[in-house]
C-alpha cells in the first residue's frame, strides 16, 4: 500500500436548510443537491427497465428500516470534492436537528437485485448501514466507494464479503478484474507437468525395484555356478541389471520429486493468486490497495 493509504475520511456537510422527504419508487428520478437532505423514511426502490441517477453532493439521510433496492439501474455520479453520501438520519455531521448519535445499524443498506442492469457508483460514501451494498450480481462498477461504520458488512457479492478497508477508497469492476488486479503468476502448466512427472517417474523408480531384484538374483547364480559359460552369462545378465536400476532410479529419482513439487508449487501459487489483489487507488487517496485473504 503506498505511503498515501489509508486514508481517513472526514465528512463535512453542508449547513442545511431546506430537506425533501422521499419513499416507494424513484424510478426515473434525477437526483441533485438543490433537494438535501433527501430523507428516506421508509425503503425506495428502482424498477426494472428503469434508471436513476444522484448528481454530485446529494446527501441521503436515512430513516430506521429504509433502505434502497435497485431493480434497474442507478448511476451515483458522486465527484472527489463533492461525493453523493448515503448515510443515517442520526448522522450529526450532516443532520444538525439530530438528537441521536449515529450508529451502525440504523438503517438497512443498498441491494442491488439479480434483475438490476447498469449499476455504476462514483465517489460516495455509505455508513451506519446495516449490511453497506448488498449485490446479488457480480456485474457492477464501484468507482472511490468508502465504507465505514455499517453494521455486518460493508460490500458483498452474491453473499459473499469483500475486502473493503473502513474509510479507504475502494474500488470494484468484475470486468476488469483480470487487468486491474494483478495476478502473481499463472498455475495453468504445473499441474499437467507435475502429474506427466510422477506418472513417468513412479513406475521407473518400480522398474529399478526390479532390475534391483534380478540383478541379485543373477549374481546368486553367479557365485553358485561353476560352469564358466553360465558364470559368464550370469554375470552380464547381473552387470545389465544394475545398470538398468541406475538408470531408472536416477530418472525416476529426478521426475518424482520434480512433479510433487509441481503440484505443490500449482496449489500454494493458485492459493496466492486467489488470495492476493492489488486494486488502484485513484482520487485524493492516489495509490495501491492490496487486499490479502487469509
Amino acid at each position: 500500500m503506498s505511503k498515501n493509504t489509508p486514508i481517513i475520511i472526514i465528512l463535512f456537510c453542508s449547513v442545511i436548510y431546506s430537506q425533501t422527504t422521499i419513499s416507494g419508487d424513484i424510478s426515473g428520478m434525477t437526483f441533485k443537491p438543490s433537494g438535501n437532505p433527501w430523507i428516506v423514511k421508509e425503503n425506495v426502490f428502482i424498477e426494472e427497465g428503469s434508471k436513476t441517477v444522484i448528481k454530485p453532493g446529494c446527501v441521503f439521510l436515512f430513516k430506521p428500516f429504509s433502505g434502497i433496492i435497485v431493480q434497474g439501474s442507478i448511476e451515483v455520479e458522486g465527484q472527489p470534492d463533492a461525493p453523493v453520501i448515503f448515510t443515517s438520519i442520526n448522522d450529526s455531521s450532516c443532520n444538525e436537528a439530530s438528537t441521536q448519535k449515529a450508529e451502525p445499524f440504523d438503517w438497512n443498506g443498498i441491494t442491488i437485485e439479480k434483475t438490476a442492469e447498469t449499476v455504476k457508483m462514483t465517489d460516495f460514501v455509505l455508513c451506519y448501514s446495516v449490511y453497506g451494498l448488498k449485490s446479488k450480481k457480480e456485474n457492477v462498477v464501484l468507482n472511490r466507494g468508502v465504507f465505514r461504520q455499517n453494521g455486518q458488512f460493508h460490500f458483498t457479492v452474491n453473499d459473499k464479503i469483500q475486502n473493503v478497508i473502513s474509510n479507504v477508497p475502494f474500488n470494484y469492476n468484475i470486468n476488469q478484474k483480470t487487468s486491474d488486479s494483478c495476478k502473481v503468476v499463472s498455475g495453468s502448466w504445473k499441474k499437467p507437468a507435475g502429474v506427466i512427472s510422477i506418472a513417468i517417474g513412479a513406475p521407473l523408480l518400480g522398474a529399478m525395484g526390479y532390475f534391483i531384484y534380478s540383478a541379485s538374483g543373477y549374481d546368486k547364480n553367479y557365485r553358485d555356478s561353476d560352469d564358466i559359460d553360465d558364470i559368464k552369462r550370469y554375470s552380464g545378465k547381473r552387470d545389465v541389471a544394475i545398470r538398468n536400476s541406475i538408470i531408472s532410479g536416477i530418472i525416476g529419482g529426478i521426475l518424482v520429486p520434480v512433479g510433487t513439487g509441481l503440484l505443490i508449487w500449482e496449489h500454494k501459487t493458485g492459493k496466492i493468486e486467489k488470495s492476493v489483489s492489488f486494486y488502484p487507488v485513484i482520487g485524493t487517496g492516489d495509490g495501491l490497495q492490496i487486499v490479502v485473504k487469509f
